[in-house]
């Protein structure tokens, strides 16, 4: 998994210019249909973060990162 994700991150890192990662569809592939607010979004990264498996708080963490640093690039752009 973790090799995985740092194959996206190398991916994302590479062609950044040319990707655009809107959080609202990323809500939409990962959530349950009837889940409709961004705070439940946030707060299952929170408690994956919680986890006491390292695996699983260690790549909710990497997201969040991510998520992070694409919301402050979107903002410098602004």
């Amino acid at each position: 998994m973790k090799s995985n994700l740092d194959l996206i991150k190398n991916f994302i890192e590479w062609w950044k210019e040319r990707i655009y990662a809107s959080t609202l569809i990323i809500y939409k592939l990962i959530s349950d249909q009837d889940i409709k607010s961004k705070q439940k979004y946030y707060r299952s990264f929170i408690n994956c973060m919680k986890n006491s498996y390292k695996n699983i708080y260690t790549t909710a963490t990497e997201d969040v990162r991510m998520l992070l640093n694409i919301k402050k690039l979107k903002n410098e752009s602004d």
